[in-house]
């Protein structure tokens, strides 16, 4: 069975819709996948949300997920076309795109978020111009990430460089299996964290062996006694 364009578009709208009217404050979008879409393909796809979802949309840059970017140059056009499109997330490895984007953006719109999606990435987004990230270890050690942002907003630059570097070592999590959700989730629920580590097949589960890993990683940071 194969979708269509206009399925994929109708699904997307209704569940942003959907959640916007249950009291969600924005929602993120990341692009179609699978089919590779070249840059004026995308910018219409967005353009075509953001008439039809009533409410603020972030965009989702995760090429590692659809196997392609959005460009720089089609996000700076769609903030400065659409009021309600608000940010984005630019989930890459390295800043390149995300510092072109920072430099693309902000100085036409200074309102426009621009989040890194690695976790440490943050100090360097940050002392570009954006607004920070959206990571995964913040659900893991949230007082560590919270102590960076506290650094970072009284200019503590010891701390940020001492915080950066812990950070750094905990990425280590990520590797621990692919994809990397289910792992995440298995060290919050061993560091004593209200989550189950449980994920929807054909994810794969921690083993004994994952969890000695992730132990240990947690333990050199003192996230564990």
């Amino acid at each position: 069975m194969v979708g269509t364009a206009d399925t994929v578009f109708q699904h997307v709208t209704e569940l942003s819709e959907y959640a916007l009217r249950e009291g969600a404050d924005a929602v993120i979008v990341v692009p179609p996948y699978y089919f590779w879409l070249n840059g004026g393909s995308l910018e219409e796809y967005y353009d075509n949300l953001a008439r039809q979802i009533r409410g603020k949309l972030y965009l989702y840059n995760f090429p590692d997920r659809t196997g392609y970017q959005i460009p720089v140059d089609v996000i700076q056009r769609l903030a400065l076309r659409h009021e309600n499109i608000v940010g984005c997330k630019d989930t890459i490895s390295g800043m390149d795109h995300t510092r072109e984007l920072i430099k693309a953006v902000k100085p036409h719109r200074p309102d426009f978020e621009i989040y890194s999606g690695f976790d440490d990435n943050f100090a360097h987004n940050v002392l570009s111009g954006g607004d920070g990230c959206i990571g995964g270890l913040s659900n893991l050690a949230p007082e560590v990430c919270s102590a960076w942002v506290s650094a970072i907003n009284r200019g503590d630059m010891e701390a940020v460089v001492k915080i950066q570097r812990r950070v750094d070592r905990l990425m280590s999590i990520y590797s621990v299996g692919m994809p990397f959700v289910p792992f995440i989730k298995r060290a919050m629920e061993l560091r004593g964290i209200g989550v189950k580590s449980c994920a929807s097949e054909p994810l794969p589960k921690a083993s004994e062996e994952d969890d000695r890993k992730l132990m240990e990683i947690m333990r050199r940071e003192d996230l564990m006694e």
